[in-house]
């Protein structure tokens, strides 16, 4: 009989567990189907190394992938709950899991760790100097953890994670659906002030409380100097969001990638593409993708900002829409010529001759 190389089956076996539901338990029963498969299985820890616990037989196999896996780097998923909101593990059962990520063979290797609903999880994973990328959706904890670099965090009271989202070493931050009871309080101005590192910020957290010109000015390091990707959601004013970074950040590179959801009312449209074109250079390329509601734009040197529109009709006022803004602008400073705006106007004309784009597959490429 021939034998597959180990490599490609290896790849089987992640192909075969990627998507059941019983994770740890396939992963087992591959390595016991014949003494080949076995010594496969065991000669990969990093085949081990991907735990994930979504069904109650997953608690016993547990230790069992965890030995197995090594040295390699843990990447963890918790979800205490499936989706009937029916819990998977006990406590004593979630406890017995979690004591053996605390143990002192895991604190170098957790790298990254998915909670949800959890009522066990002990706030020392959290300080694990390895553990790079979290994502928590949990009203009960409370920490500080200095080496993370991606947190995402999902309808929690972020007062009680203010010290997390402000880690000076957070590159990426996701808030979805969050709390934050003290409205007077600036959170988005704090992030932006005290996460040098950020990088790609996703925010789709309602509430946005702003500090004042002054209170941002007594800050000593700019608003967030790396930041590379700005995403806002379906929950967020746009519009404030931007004015308060394009004020703060003039003498800055002004970010690469900014993606924000609006609806076409008018005027108050025309007031955020001014902010969210803010520093933009001359727009060269426009794309539609009615399916998905999305208008994509990018300028000369390769910055991209993209549009999402909720209301299902919105598409269609796209040229009339840019027409009033670049006819705005151009009255408000008639002696620019090569600017965003002086670029909208060509792509408006563009727009409005029926022969200047093409579909494909939905997408419109102006």
């Amino acid at each position: 009989m021939i034998e597959l190389p180990s490599e490609l089956v290896i790849d089987i076996f992640d192909l075969a567990c990627a998507e059941d539901a019983h994770d740890i338990e396939q992963k087992v029963h591959l390595a016991q189907v014949c003494a080949y498969w076995r010594a496969v299985a065991l000669a990969y820890p990093t085949f081990w190394a991907r735990i994930r616990i979504r069904t109650p037989r997953d608690g016993v196999p547990f230790r069992i992938a965890l030995g197995r896996s090594g040295d390699t780097s843990l990447d963890v998923e918790l979800p205490w709950q499936d989706r009937v909101e029916e819990r998977i593990l006990t406590d004593v059962e979630q406890c017995d899991v979690i004591e053996a990520l605390i143990a002192p063979a895991q604190r170098l290797r957790l790298k990254r760790l998915y909670v949800e609903h959890s009522r066990a999880v002990h706030e020392s994973l959290l300080h694990y100097s390895a553990l790079a990328w979290t994502f928590l959706s949990s009203k009960i904890w409370s920490s500080r953890a200095p080496s993370l670099r991606k947190v995402a965090l999902s309808t929690v009271d972020l007062e009680l994670w203010e010290t997390l989202i402000t880690s000076s070493a957070v590159e990426h931050l996701y808030l979805y659906l969050a709390t934050y009871m003290n409205k007077d309080v600036p959170l988005l101005t704090r992030i932006l002030s005290r996460c040098p590192a950020l990088r790609l910020l996703e925010w789709d957290y309602g509430y946005v409380a702003f500090a004042s010109d002054h209170a941002v000015a007594a800050h000593s390091c700019p608003l967030a100097p790396r930041l590379h990707a700005l995403r806002l959601g379906h929950n967020v004013d746009p519009y404030e969001v931007l004015r308060l970074i394009n004020r703060h950040r003039t003498h800055m590179v002004p970010i690469h990638d900014i993606t924000a959801s609006m609806y076409y009312t008018g005027a108050e449209s025309l007031e955020l593409l001014r902010e969210l074109f803010q520093g933009t250079g001359y727009l060269v390329d426009l794309r539609i993708d009615e399916s998905d509601r999305q208008v994509v734009i990018r300028d000369n040197v390769g910055r991209i900002r993209r549009l999402i529109f909720r209301n299902d009709d919105s598409t269609s006022s796209i040229p009339g829409l840019w027409i009033g803004l670049a006819t705005q602008c151009s009255r408000q400073d008639p002696g620019v010529t090569t600017n965003a705006y002086r670029g909208m106007e060509l792509v408006c004309v563009r727009i409005l001759q029926p022969t200047s784009y093409c579909a494909r597959g939905g997408v419109y490429h102006y």
